[in-house]
């Protein structure tokens, strides 16, 4: 879908025209093959769990796209990737299904479900929070996704994620989104059970309701979201209710862009918590980029954090 996108240069540039390199294309079957590197040096904590001005590999990733027609606007589909980052690289989402010209594509296997599509700004290693929980890949997930031009959408069911959480976690979540000329404005919600926040240890069922526009203007792209998170941990429930606004303009090869969030807990005695994040890029081409981003949050005796980047891609 020709989606037109808040993001910042590295996104523009590329996440989303690095160009795949089809290795295989004969008797109806065809392979792309795509990956990236990025490297970086600050004071992030990233996966290997540091907080230190350090030298980290965030992605070191490579990815194939298959499909096969098989006639009647039908295509089978297959998609996985290695996935390094730190100091280990594992198989990162492996799927297969099936695609219709009209009817949409329904995929199954180790996969993110939808609301790991939301965000309205395009971050390195900071970002700023809508407040929801977008769950981590999982290999129990069933996915639909359709697309009109200008209508798009899609559902996921998280069949039992328990390997990773040790709950019997379940997720069902989707999204419903429209272009209206310049804007681009979508709706998520999500249902959640057996949550474990990894924060507190607290095993609970989260409610996510989230909405976000999008508006682009030749080289400037503008972004908001607000939302609502509910959490029921069985003794007591807590809402979260969230808003952020963000900014990206390209001028030729410099991408600057800036995001604020503020999440705010229905709880006596708790702060909002505010979090900001600014980076430029520089392009030397679609496949070469280097990024400076800083950012941090309102909570007491908090850093304020830092990185220095690289990207190359194909």
């Amino acid at each position: 879908m020709n989606k037109k996108i808040l993001a910042t240069a590295i996104t523009a540039l590329l996440a989303t025209s690095a160009q795949a390199a089809n290795i295989y294309d004969a008797d109806g079957m065809t392979v792309d093959v795509s990956g990236g590197i990025e490297v970086f040096y600050g004071n992030t904590e990233s996966d290997t769990g540091n907080n230190d001005n350090t030298i980290e590999i965030d992605d070191a990733d490579l990815k194939f796209d298959l499909a096969y027609d098989l006639g009647n606007d039908v295509t089978a589909v297959g998609y996985f990737n290695i996935d390094g980052n730190a100091d280990k690289t594992d198989m990162g989402n492996v799927y297969v299904g099936f695609s219709h010209a009209t009817m949409g594509t329904l995929t199954v296997g180790k996969q993110d479900t939808i609301l790991d599509d939301a965000g309205i700004f395009s971050d390195h290693e900071i970002g700023i929070s809508s407040g929801v929980s977008s769950s981590t890949s999982s290999t129990q997930v069933i996915k639909y996704t359709f697309d009109t031009g200008m209508f798009y959408g899609g559902v996921a069911y998280l069949l039992n994620n328990s390997v990773a959480t040790e709950t019997d976690n379940s997720v069902i979540d989707g999204k419903i989104g429209v272009i209206v000329e310049d804007f681009d404005l979508t709706l998520y919600a999500g249902q959640e059970t057996d949550y474990l926040d990894s924060d507190s240890g607290v095993v609970m069922d989260r409610t996510n309701v989230l909405f976000e526009v999008k508006y682009s203007l030749a080289d400037l792209d503008l972004g908001a979201f607000i939302g609502q998170a509910s959490l029921d941990a069985g003794v007591a429930d807590v809402d979260v209710t969230s808003y952020g606004l963000s900014v990206a303009y390209q001028i030729d090869k410099v991408g600057l862009a800036a995001g604020f969030s503020s999440n705010d807990a229905d709880v006596a005695g708790v702060d909002s918590v505010e979090t900001y994040v600014a980076n430029v890029d520089y392009a030397f081409t679609s496949n070469v980029s280097v990024y400076a981003e800083v950012g941090g949050d309102s909570v007491d005796n908090s850093d304020t954090l830092y990185n220095l980047g690289m990207v190359v891609s194909f």
